[in-house]
C-alpha cells in the first residue's frame, strides 16, 4: 500500500498544474454539494422531529370567497365540534395570532414579535424541544417563549419563573396588561419546523374565545383519516365560516403545510418544492461538470504516460497492480478535495444563508443522512472515475 502511495503522490507532484486544478475543480463541485445537499435534505425533513408526524394533519377549509385554493383557517368552533364528535380525532388544537400584543420587560416595550395563543392540546400533538425545568401547560397567566428571545429578554435561556408584562386587546378593543410568568422556554428544535412564532399564550387571553387560526388534528390511525373528511364534510351541522355545513374541509399532512404555497401566515413559513428540485438540478450540474472535468484532465494524465505504461507492461505489471495505483491517486484527489471543501463550505455558509434566507448550521454537515448522501456521490464518482481510468489504462497497455 506504501508503494502504490508513494507512486500516487509522485505522479501528483510531477504535474502539478494539473493537480491542481483537478483539485480546484473537485474543492468547489463538493462545497457546492456539501451546501445544497445539506439545504435539500434540511427542508424535506422539516417537521420530521415530531413523535407522531404521521398522525399529525392540518384542517383547511374551502375558500368562502369561491377561490379555488383551500385556506389555513378554520374556525375556533369547529375544534371543540371534532373533539366532541369525532372519535377518529385524538386531539385538536387552533393556533391563532396575537394582533396589536406586545411584551414588556421592566419598563422596556416590545412590540415586533409574533405572539399565539392556543391550549394545552398543541403539546399533546406537537414535540416541541422545551429546556429543562420547563413545564408543558399553559394557564392565563403564563407564557412560553422561544430560545432566541428569552435570550433576548433576560440575557440567557434559563427564563423559567421570571415575570413578563403582555398588553393586548380585551373584547371592547381596550388595551390590557396582563402580569404573566414564564412557564417554559422552547428550545431549538432538531430539524426545521413551519412554526415560526416568538411566544406563547393561553388561548383564554383571546378577546373573542371563538376566533379562528390554524387547525391541526392528532388523528388515532392513518386508516381513519379519508373516512374522517368524507363523515365532516357530510356532517350538516358542521361550522363553517360562512354558515352551519356551508364549508369542506380538507385534512392535508403535517409534512406537506410547510409547502403548501397557500398556507402562508405571520407565524407560518413555506417553501416551493419548484425551488428544491431546481436546487436539486443546480446540484446535479454543478458536480456533474466538476466530475466531467476531474476525469478529462485525469484521462489526460493517463494518455501522458505511455511510455511509462509500456514499461510496466515489460515488467509484467498485472490489471490488479494497475487497479490499485489508479484507485490510490482517485481516493487522494477526492480525500484532499473533500477535506478542502470543507473549509470552503465553512467559509461560504453565511453568505448561502442570506442568499436562501435559510439558518443552516456547519454542523449539519455531521447528521447521518447528509454524510451518506454526499459520500454515497464521492463513492459513485471515484467508481466511475476508477473504471473509467482503468479501462483507459489497459487501452494504452495494448497499444505500448
Amino acid at each position: 500500500m506504501t508503494q502504490y502511495l508513494k507512486l500516487a503522490l509522485r505522479h501528483l507532484w510531477r504535474r502539478r498544474l494539473y493537480s491542481a486544478v483537478i483539485l480546484l475543480s473537485l474543492t468547489v463541485g463538493f462545497a457546492c454539494t456539501n451546501l445544497l445537499m445539506s439545504f435539500l435534505i434540511s427542508e424535506l425533513n422539516t417537521d420530521s422531529f415530531h413523535k407522531n408526524k404521521e398522525r399529525i394533519f392540518q384542517v383547511t377549509s374551502d375558500d368562502p370567497f369561491g377561490g379555488k385554493n383551500s385556506i389555513p383557517f378554520i374556525p375556533g368552533t369547529l375544534q371543540k365540534h371534532l373533539a366532541d364528535n369525532y372519535p377518529e380525532v385524538e386531539n385538536t388544537c387552533t393556533v391563532v395570532k396575537r394582533d396589536r400584543a406586545f411584551l414588556s420587560i421592566d419598563g422596556t416595550q416590545f412590540s415586533d414579535l409574533t405572539i399565539v395563543s392556543t391550549d394545552n392540546s398543541f403539546f399533546k400533538i406537537f414535540s416541541l424541544p422545551l429546556n429543562a425545568h420547563s413545564v408543558k401547560v399553559l394557564t392565563p397567566k403564563s407564557i412560553i417563549l422561544s430560545s432566541e428571545k428569552a435570550k433576548l429578554f433576560f440575557g440567557t435561556d434559563e427564563a423559567i419563573g421570571k415575570m413578563i408584562s403582555y398588553t393586548g386587546p380585551d373584547s371592547t378593543g381596550a388595551m390590557v396588561t396582563h402580569l404573566l410568568t414564564v412557564s417554559a422556554v422552547l428550545k431549538d428544535t432538531p430539524e426545521k419546523t413551519h412554526f415560526q412564532f416568538d411566544a406563547i399564550v393561553d388561548a383564554g387571553m383571546n378577546p373573542n374565545p371563538l376566533q379562528g387560526g390554524n387547525g391541526y388534528v392528532l388523528i388515532n390511525s392513518l386508516n381513519d383519516v379519508q373516512s374522517l373528511e368524507q363523515k365532516l364534510n357530510q356532517d350538516k351541522l358542521r361550522p363553517g365560516l360562512t354558515g352551519m355545513g356551508l364549508i369542506n374541509y380538507h385534512f392535508d399532512p403535517l409534512k406537506e403545510s410547510y409547502f403548501n404555497k397557500n398556507n402562508p401566515r405571520t407565524f407560518t413559513k413555506t417553501k416551493s418544492k419548484l425551488f428544491l428540485w431546481s436546487g436539486s438540478v443546480i446540484c446535479f450540474l454543478i458536480l456533474f461538470m466538476a466530475s466531467f472535468n476531474f476525469i478529462n484532465l485525469l484521462l489526460l494524465s493517463f494518455q501522458s504516460r505511455k511510455k511509462e505504461t509500456g514499461i510496466k507492461k515489460t515488467l509484467g505489471v498485472s490489471l490488479k497492480n494497475l487497479f490499485q495505483t489508479t484507485l490510490t491517486e482517485v481516493v487522494i484527489y477526492l480525500a484532499v478535495a473533500y477535506l478542502f471543501s470543507l473549509i470552503l463550505t465553512f467559509l461560504f455558509l453565511p453568505y448561502f444563508n442570506t442568499t436562501l434566507q435559510t439558518s443552516l448550521s456547519f454542523n449539519y454537515l455531521s447528521r447521518l443522512t447528509v454524510l451518506s448522501s454526499i459520500g454515497l456521490i464521492i463513492l459513485f464518482l471515484a467508481g466511475i472515475v476508477v473504471m473509467i481510468a482503468v479501462l483507459n489504462q489497459c487501452g494504452l497497455n495494448r497499444s505500448a
